[in-house]
């Protein structure tokens, strides 16, 4: 693993050291993605449904 350059990061390694607000943000935007994808799988409905 040391062959790796000083400037990659693992992502795994990112995500233990996130300060305390990273969860609630992760969480606002993971429930406003699902909102976009339940609005867009209605809109697919919709569509679906005219033709």
């Amino acid at each position: 693993m040391s062959d790796r350059p000083d400037g990659w990061r693992n992502p795994f390694q990112k995500k233990q050291r996130v300060p305390s607000i990273q969860p609630a943000l992760h969480r606002a935007y993971e429930q406003g993605a699902d909102a976009m994808l339940k609005a867009k799988q209605k809109e697919e409905c919709h569509e679906s449904r005219m033709s």
